[in-house]
């Protein structure tokens, strides 16, 4: 009997074991190898991420592994230029399927801004701001802006507003007109507008509040610059290792910025013409976009139409009309 006694009570420890080595989350026996931290990889887009001369009515964008599906992956998608009907997106496998509802504008170039949006099943590691970029002419565009938004309340950065760059110059625009260009600031009240064609903008931010891209409600928040803004490009020339000496040239300063060329749009890179060639031909150029430091405060503009906003009859010998602002009398 002891000895059937001692058996069991074996038996039972092991199970007991086992069970608490199964049940544990932090048992380091069973947790498969390392956790992964990796944000998905885009293994194939068709047609082509950076595509010119772009005739498609859809995208099929296949990643490394399996996304976690986003509800409002269609919501988190930013476009610029701004389409008439947001595009129809779907989960393929370890595909991302795009379909366009709307015709696209010729010679311009699309950007696709995913946000936070893509994620890996698994661990939901995030790709952050992966683009999709094509151009339905024959070039590329490559001019960017960037800056922040402050709300006028406090003074603090606004997440979630929508910086619009329009291409005439009257303050009604965005009662009427959805933007050419479109970006949605972060957390931190920033944003950058990619992608842009070379020409003068009338810029607003927006705290939309029913995601039209319209100034359309009284409690929405609205800033713009008294300016036009004009995007550019310098060309920085980067001194390399000299073809003669084993140590870098040495220079008294670096050359101010005003004084460098400004150009509208980026050239090939064969055709650019490399200074001091011959004496440092592994000089290569790069290139400082601007404006990078705009600045719009929104504010909530106190409404100019008397409306009823909503109605009550709490009795039935009484109605009662609630107006969006105090009555004259």
């Amino acid at each position: 009997i002891k000895n059937n006694l001692k058996t069991i009570l074996f038996g039972v420890s092991i199970a007991l074991i086992l069970f608490w080595s199964c049940a544990n989350p932090g048992s380091k026996s069973l947790t498969g190898g390392p956790k992964d931290e990796t944000p998905p990889e885009v293994v194939e887009s068709v047609p082509a991420n950076l595509s010119t001369n772009f005739t498609s009515n859809e995208v099929h964008i296949t990643f490394n592994e399996y996304l976690r599906r986003e509800a409002n992956l269609g919501q988190k998608l930013v476009i610029s230029p701004v389409m008439d009907k947001k595009p129809e997106v779907v989960y393929k496998g370890k595909s991302i399927v795009i379909k366009f509802l709307s015709e696209l504008l010729p010679d311009r170039t699309y950007t696709l801004n995913f946000g936070d949006a893509i994620a890996d099943l698994n661990e939901g590691n995030v790709f952050e701001n992966f683009m999709y970029v094509f151009s339905t002419g024959d070039k590329l565009d490559s001019l960017e802006m960037s800056g922040i938004v402050l709300s006028a309340q406090n003074n603090q950065p606004l997440e979630g507003a929508a910086v619009m760059l329009y291409q005439e110059d009257k303050d009604s625009l965005p009662l009427t007109e959805v933007p050419i260009y479109l970006s949605i600031s972060d957390k931190e009240g920033k944003f950058s507008l990619k992608n842009l064609a070379g020409g003068s903008y009338k810029i607003f931010a927006l705290k939309d509040g029913n995601s039209n891209f319209l100034f359309d409600q009284p409690k929405e928040e609205i800033g713009f610059l008294d300016s036009l803004v004009t995007p550019g490009v310098r060309i920085l020339e980067k001194q390399l290792i000299a073809q003669a000496s084993d140590t870098l040239p040495k220079i008294d300063s670096l050359p101010k910025i005003d004084s460098l060329p400004k150009i509208d749009t980026l050239p090939k890179t064969d055709s650019l013409q490399q200074a001091d060639t011959l004496l440092n031909p592994a000089s290569k150029p790069s290139y400082d976009y601007y404006p990078k430091n705009l600045k719009i405060s929104t504010f909530t503009e106190k409404p100019k139409r008397q409306f009823i906003s909503s109605t009550d009859r709490p009795k039935p010998n009484k109605i009662d009309l609630i107006f969006n602002q105090p009555l004259d009398s």
